[in-house]
């Protein structure tokens, strides 16, 4: 079977997160077409489309391998945890997710060569080498130690917003541009944050079972539903920091927006999580965090045609 048939297609699309690459790729075009260059003004972008571009398929490729390799070594947890659900095994070899993993992380290290002799910033293929090598770890070892897991792929999260502007000078010159994406990639990296607890809550007992030293594996959901409320919170107060500092209130369209898509859902995040009894219960909060992500992503397209 072939990678152009439609069920090869459809668990090659699973395997890799399509949707979550979609919204790398979101993301990316929306900071360089509603902060880079609006900011930047006459004073355009050290990085042009072509540029732009192959920055984003190092890093949609990077971060595809690293979904593959992630279930790759989960596939004896995903199989007690969500039986079916790990294409590995199910629709797609061993052999041939390791050849795609392989094919996916050369590719986003290539490109990232490409990138880094179109633009003169050599370090570019170091930064990706090293993204890729934590994601390999944190499938490997890191998800399985307390909070370590938790915090590299909140890390790597947040991470890829700042990569939309890490190698534009022009970019990294300007406070305005900075500061702008910095909140955003610390929204990232909470959010993210949240909902690996969420998840380690869901997938307990296959935790449990397979000897991974997680939060709630180790101190009970209790706990983890607690700290997970707590980082809800925080993202909560965070945002409400910044909408009183910058009155934001006298924008009434991105205000509005933000109360009732961002911090609404947030409060409703850290009650449900506190609340949560079941595996449905956990999953349910796991997708309403990755929502809360998205439509705060999407903030900075209200923000840009509303000021």
């Amino acid at each position: 079977m072939g990678l152009t048939h439609p069920v090869m297609l459809k668990n090659l699309l699973s395997l890799t997160r399509a949707g979550n690459l979609a919204i790398i790729c979101l993301i990316f075009l929306i900071v360089r077409h509603t902060i880079i260059n609006p900011f930047l003004g006459d004073d355009a972008s050290s990085l042009n489309d072509h540029q732009f571009l192959l920055l984003l398929l190092s890093t949609v490729l990077t971060a595809a391998g690293g979904y593959i390799i992630n279930d790759i070594f989960d596939t004896g947890p995903d199989e007690f945890n969500r039986p079916g659900t790990n294409k590995v095994g199910n629709g797609i070899t061993v052999f041939t997710a390791r050849i795609l993993y392989a094919s996916l992380t050369l590719g986003g290290l290539i490109s990232a060569v490409i990138f880094g002799e179109s633009t003169g910033v050599k370090y570019t293929v170091l930064v990706i080498g090293l993204c890729a090598g934590l994601l390999y770890f944190y499938s490997s070892s890191y998800k399985s130690m307390l909070l370590i897991g938790n915090l590299v792929i909140s890390l790597l999260a947040g991470f890829s917003v700042l990569m939309t502007i890490l190698f534009d000078k022009k970019a990294m010159m300007n406070d305005s541009v900075v500061t702008v994406v910095s909140a955003y990639s610390i929204f990232a990296f909470l959010i993210t944050f949240n909902r690996e607890i969420i998840k380690d809550c869901e997938d307990m007992e296959g935790d449990v079972r397979y000897g991974a030293s997680t939060l709630p594996a180790l101190f009970g959901t209790g706990t983890a539903k607690w700290v997970a409320s707590l980082v809800a919170v925080t993202v909560l107060c965070g945002i409400g920091y910044i909408q009183i500092i910058q009155q934001q209130w006298q924008s009434p369209v991105p205000f509005a927006y933000v109360i009732c898509f961002v911090q609404l859902p947030l409060i409703w995040l850290a009650i449900s999580s506190v609340r949560a009894q079941t595996k449905s219960d956990f999953r349910r909060a796991s997708s309403y965090s990755k929502l809360i992500m998205l439509t705060g992503i999407l903030s900075m397209i209200v923000f840009h045609f509303s000021l």
